[in-house]
């Protein structure tokens, strides 16, 4: 009997639990990854070409 109920708690509230705990990691880490985006929309553009503290031969 205990068995059962055990089974049955499993089943109805622990896995429904856990299905709840993945949907809002996921969401968690879509919120870092638009902040992170808008932060680099925001930085000015890197320059192109050789950098200024480049001393190898030309």
């Amino acid at each position: 009997m205990a068995a059962g109920q055990f089974v049955s708690l499993f089943l109805f509230v622990v896995i429904p639990l856990l299905f709840l705990m993945v949907i809002v990691l996921l969401i968690n880490i879509k919120k870092r990854i638009e902040k992170i985006e808008t932060k680099l929309n925001h930085m000015p553009p890197i320059e192109q070409g050789r950098d200024k503290g480049d001393t190898s031969s030309s």
